[in-house]
């Protein structure tokens, strides 16, 4: 299994808090080695089984369109909501 955490700096407003103009993806990623034995040179290797990924204080809109963009701040506590 491999896990990546990308965090991306935003140039937001001096006003919000620190936190708010970064957004992250993290990324989880399963793979599968199969036993070479007996397997045909076409099926040996790095076989992915699964992959996910999520987002923190990304626009979910902007994301749906392909765009990663960090949210708006709203203000307040829990003014964010995941996607």
């Amino acid at each position: 299994m491999t896990e990546y955490v990308w965090m991306y700096a935003f140039d937001v407003p001096r006003t919000t808090p620190g936190r708010a103009g970064i957004a992250t993806i993290r990324d989880r990623v399963v793979w599968e080695v199969p036993r070479p034995k007996g397997l045909p040179a076409a099926e040996r290797g790095l076989w992915l089984v699964s992959a996910e990924a999520t987002t923190s204080n990304a626009d979910c809109a902007r994301l749906g369109e392909g765009f990663f963009v960090v949210e708006p701040w709203m203000g307040g506590p829990g003014s964010y909501q995941p996607c």
